[in-house]
C-alpha cells in the first residue's frame, strides 16, 4: 500500500500509518473497523478509518459513499448511539 507515512502522536499508544485516500491504490476489506467523522473547514468532514492496529486511511472528503450495506444504530456501553455498517463482500467492489 504506497502512502506517505504518517504516525499518531500520541506515544503512550501503538503507532499507526496513516494512509490518505488518493494514495490508496486498491480497494481495502475492513474485518472490524471503527471510522471518525471530524468537523471540517468548507463543509468538509474529516474522515479516519482504523483498519487495524497499526493502518488507518485518513483524509479529508465531500462525500462517502456505500454500496451493498446494511446501516443499524446500536446503544454503546456509555449509552450513546453507534451508527454500524456492514455488508458482505463482494469480487466487483463497483
Amino acid at each position: 500500500m504506497p502512502y506517505a507515512k504518517k504516525t499518531n502522536k500520541n506515544t503512550t499508544r501503538k503507532q499507526r500509518e496513516y494512509v490518505k485516500f488518493k494514495d490508496l491504490d486498491r480497494v481495502v476489506e475492513v474485518e472490524d473497523g471503527v471510522m471518525w467523522l471530524q468537523n471540517g473547514k468548507y463543509a468538509q468532514p474529516g474522515v479516519t478509518i482504523a483498519i487495524d492496529d497499526e493502518h488507518a486511511l485518513s483524509d479529508w472528503t465531500r462525500k462517502i459513499k456505500l454500496r451493498n450495506v446494511s446501516l443499524d444504530v446500536v446503544e454503546n456501553d456509555r449509552g450513546y448511539p453507534e451508527l454500524v455498517i456492514s455488508g458482505a463482500a463482494s469480487d466487483d467492489p463497483f
